[in-house]
């Protein structure tokens, strides 16, 4: 959506580690079929995501992607609070 450089090369290498990552995953991963539920998932999420995007028009596209990539950030705190508030009631 934009031709900046340096996003595209932190973007890219971030894909590939993250492929790295579910990779090594998935290795050790004694019941992947919730992997590959998982994985189903956030195809679909990314496919709708850049569909959504697509309805609007170009001018626009960059902004809401960063918005929705903010937006993501922030719920994908949840998970951190799920993890601190466990340990807290195994205490």
């Amino acid at each position: 959506m934009t031709s900046d450089r340096v996003n595209i090369f932190i973007n890219f290498f971030n894909l590939v580690a993250f492929a790295l990552y579910i990779a090594a995953f998935a290795y050790y991963q004694p019941k992947r079929h919730y992997l590959y539920g998982q994985l189903t998932m956030l195809a679909v999420t990314l496919v709708s995501i850049f569909h959504y995007v697509d309805t609007h028009p170009l001018e626009n596209q960059p902004d809401l992607m960063g918005s929705i990539a903010a937006g993501t950030q922030i719920v994908s705190l949840a998970g951190g609070i799920y993890d601190i508030v466990g340990i807290y009631h195994s205490l």
